[in-house]
């Protein structure tokens, strides 16, 4: 008859806990941010997101600003410092 052995008993049974896993990232905060723009610059937008799988508004605009964003700092030759103060809100005065 075999030998039972009890469970837990042998070293190799031990539980070795798994290794850290690296910390998740923190999720990048957003923010709604309203434009006005052109009718017909809308509507070609859309219809670009309308007709193309898996491509949504938000993710249009955020890469076309990204991009813009890279130019003017590529044409500047460096990224722009922080601001110092707020934005100015509203109609631009004249």
């Amino acid at each position: 008859m075999p030998k039972r052995r009890t469970i837990g008993t042998n070293p190799l049974d031990a539980v070795v806990p798994a290794p850290a896993l690296p910390a998740p990232l923190a999720p990048v905060g957003k923010e709604r941010l309203t434009v006005h723009l052109p009718v017909d610059l809308i509507d070609g937008v859309k219809n670009a997101v309308y007709w193309t799988p898996g491509l949504t508004l938000a993710r249009l605009a955020e890469d076309a600003l990204r991009q813009a964003l890279a130019d003017l700092e590529a044409a500047r030759g460096a990224p722009y410092p922080p601001r110092e103060r707020p934005l100015t809100v509203g109609r631009p005065l004249r």
